[in-house]
């Protein structure tokens, strides 16, 4: 299809136009941000030129809400502690792991972040389950109270908490960035909490214990992520 350029008050915009079997210049903005023109046999290019002019307004709004919708560049998120390259694409919404990348599926106005985070609270049960598991076989034969609910769901504050009264013990989603020993450490840190409900000198005696490196695990817990 032939390219053209046409110089507008705001800058020169680039299109493709297309002849068709259409009564009337239609135009649209595709989700790469690239512009298409329709037109009929008979209309000439200077009119083209001119239709795609007087769109340059109405061009940018639409190109600004795309630019909006796009996930930050470098475009990748963290899942487990790993930098996974994130791919947006317009289509039916959803998260598909697909040779190495995260493609996302958006629909005009959906935020792809918003999609992300769905799909790692999606799978996050049977990750965090296994943490739970391994960080209470730590205890070894010490009689820790059980655990009766375990809730996952997006903390702004706290990476875990614990009700010991009630056996709740409570992850935050957003482990599902950072890597598998801090979540197992999260886990630890909430299942002492049953036996010493505060941070005094008990509680970290009962650390030291089951996770020697817990100290680490922490540091390395408050990294920054290596993606959204």
């Amino acid at each position: 299809m032939p390219m053209r350029q046409v110089k507008t008050e705001a800058g020169t915009l680039t299109y493709e136009l297309c002849r068709k079997r259409v009564k009337n210049l239609n135009l649209r903005v595709r989700a790469d941000g690239s512009i298409a023109v329709s037109a009929p046999a008979g209309v000439t290019v200077a009119a083209v030129d001119e239709f795609v002019r007087r769109k340059a307004g109405w061009i940018a709004q639409v190109e600004q809400k795309l630019a909006d919708r796009r996930l930050p560049d470098p475009e990748y998120g963290a899942l487990l502690g790993h930098r996974v390259p994130l791919v947006v694409e317009p289509g039916p919404p959803g998260v598909w792991p697909r040779q190495g990348a995260l493609y996302i599926g958006v629909e005009p106005g959906q935020d792809p972040g918003a999609a992300l985070d769905a799909f790692r609270l999606q799978r996050a049960e049977p990750v965090f389950q296994r943490a739970m598991v391994l960080a209470r076989a730590r205890f070894g034969q010490e009689p820790l109270p059980p655990v009766q609910v375990l809730c996952i769901r997006p903390m702004k504050s706290r990476w875990g908490s614990c009700i010991p009264a009630k056996g709740k013990v409570t992850l935050n989603a957003h482990l599902m960035k950072k890597p598998f020993a801090c979540i197992e450490y999260v886990a630890a840190h909430e299942l002492c909490h049953l036996l010493v409900p505060n941070h005094g000198p008990a509680f970290y005696q009962w650390m030291d214990r089951v996770m020697p490196d817990h100290r680490q695990r922490k540091a390395w817990l408050n990294q920054p992520d290596p993606g959204v």
